[in-house]
């Protein structure tokens, strides 16, 4: 064979087709970029799942104060010296450990009853709790869904019966009942706290009790139950709602269904940037 035609057929089966080694480098690059577009795509679907769970807690929370709010807002005093006007107390109260920089700090967290007379064209008894639907009968729980119980009556005295039936009888008994509504779920803290005109914390007087709340474990200062009757009422009422977002309430509903609720306090431990808290000062206006 002639070199000119040797050298010619060499070129053409070079020019022919990538060899093995071209093909698996242009792979390997392939599946870098696929593999990054990939995890791009899911940061990207994470972040948006995330935004939007925070989205409904935040509307969530805020419907649930403004519904508590518009119904705070309308307190009445009975004038009758028996019948409490107001009562809040703790029903159960948990505190964290939080690990930070700085050490461990705590943060308590108070699920408190609240309940109160309001008079429209009748006399309203008005309350709110947080119960463990699967478990209503235990009210030591850290985690739970918010209930409105409403009654109504032309006597203060009779509204006053079937509030304090609600206060100390069985909830169970309520659960499904029409008088009984529920909210919103993953509650985690539920706080009252009851001012003056002078914005100081409400004190004793002849128609307020306001002692330290012995179900609150904390060392220093405690959380006050207030309970006011005949013509007391405060000035401003300072509500906070504290609401876990619907993924970490997921993750946290089977330690408490089966019981066991130092393992949710630990794990709300470590998922305290899930928890959202608002807050909200409400003036009384027959008070004002």
């Amino acid at each position: 064979m002639k070199p000119e035609l040797y050298k010619l057929g060499l070129k053409r089966r070079r020019e022919s087709g990538l060899t093995l080694l071209e093909i698996l480098v242009a792979s390997t690059l392939l599946v870098v970029i696929v593999f990054g577009l990939l995890m791009m795509f899911n940061q990207t679907q994470r972040a948006f799942k995330a935004s939007m769970r925070q989205v409904d807690v935040m509307e969530g929370g805020r419907a649930a104060l403004d519904l508590i709010a518009r119904d705070v807002e309308q307190l009445s005093a009975s004038r009758v010296t028996k019948v409490v006007n107001l009562d809040a107390e703790l029903q159960s109260s948990q505190t964290l450990n939080l690990e930070n920089p700085a050490g461990v700090s705590t943060r308590s967290l108070y699920l408190q009853k609240i309940f109160f007379l309001s008079f429209l064209t009748n006399w309203n008894g008005i309350g709110f709790q947080v119960v463990d639907p699967s478990n209503p009968n235990n009210p030591n729980i850290p985690i739970g869904s918010l209930y409105r119980f409403s009654t109504n009556s032309s006597s203060q005295g009779v509204t006053n019966n079937l509030f304090n039936t609600f206060l100390t009888g069985p909830t169970a008994s309520l659960i499904g009942d029409r008088s009984l509504n529920r909210i919103i779920d993953g509650v985690v803290h539920l706080q009252v706290l009851l001012y003056d005109k002078n914005g100081q914390i409400l004190t004793n007087s002849p128609d307020v009790v306001v002692t330290d709340d012995l179900l609150d474990p904390n060392p220093g200062p405690k959380q006050k139950r207030f309970n006011l009757r005949n013509g007391a009422l405060p000035a401003y009422v300072e509500l906070e709602l504290g609401i876990l977002d619907s993924q970490t309430l997921a993750k946290v509903k089977p330690m408490l269904a089966s019981s066991n609720s130092p393992a949710a306090i630990k794990f709300l431990e470590r998922q305290t940037g899930k928890i959202y808290f608002f807050r909200q000062q409400i003036p009384i206006r027959t008070a004002l």
